[in-house]
Parts: structure tokens; sequence; C-alpha cells
């Protein structure tokens, strides 16, 4: 569901002749959104593992062994991780999890430069429209 409202959105910004309020609340939707979709992959992720393994798929240092892995941990994960802070307290120990990991990383990184590439080049062409 998540991803077809980011489709949905990116669509709505993609397709844009004009840089307006509503383009630019489409676009921070769609990264917001792309933040939660990946909270919900690293959920499905780490309970999957545990359960099939006993084993954490990420390590978290405030986490104790052998206890549950709560959810808002993913929520500020995915968020450290789609901007590439990277604090570096949740690790991804699982081949599964780096994958995902790496490439929620990759796709933070593409969405802003294509994303603001899109946006100010639209806002330019606009400026030169009106002089």
């Amino acid at each position: 569901f998540q991803a077809v409202i980011i489709q949905t959105l990116l669509r709505f910004v993609f397709r844009a002749q004009v840089v307006d309020r509503e383009v630019l609340y489409a676009a921070s939707a769609a990264y917001l959104l792309l933040g939660a979709l990946f909270v919900s992959a690293f959920g499905l992720v780490e309970t999957l593992t545990y359960a099939n393994t006993g084993q954490h798929a990420f390590i978290d240092s405030q986490v104790a062994t052998g206890e549950s892995f709560p959810w808002q941990h993913f929520v500020y994960y995915s968020y450290v991780t789609l901007t590439t802070l990277g604090y570096g307290d949740i690790l991804p120990v699982t081949m599964w999890a780096r994958s995902l990991v790496s490439l929620e990383a990759v796709i933070g990184v593409l969405y802003v430069t294509v994303i603001m590439a899109r946006l100010v080049g639209l806002y330019a062409a606009g400026d030169v429209a009106s002089e």
C-alpha cells in the first residue's frame, strides 16, 4: 500500500511542469513514506529471521540479547539509514538485513539527488520563462 502511494506521489512530482507548494509537499511525503516502507521491511526481516533461527537480524546496543526488538527502533534506524546519517548503534547482521539496509541508503541518496535535480530544473525553467 505504501509503495503505491509513493509511486503516485512521485508520478505527480515528475509530471509537474511548475514547482509549487503541492509538488514540494508530494516530494517530501514520498521521501518520508520511503522511510516508513523500510520500517515495515526491517520488521519483516527481523521477525522472519528470529522465527526461523532464534537470532536477531539486527543488533541494537540498547536491546539485551533474547529480548524482542521494539518497532520504534526500526523507525529510528530507517530514517538514520535513509539520510545516510549512520550512528552505528544498530547494526544489520544477516545477509538479508545488510542488503535491505544498503538498498535503503542508496535509494535515500539517489532520491535526494534525482528529485532535487528535477525540482531545481523546473524552478530554474520557471525563472527563465518569467524574465
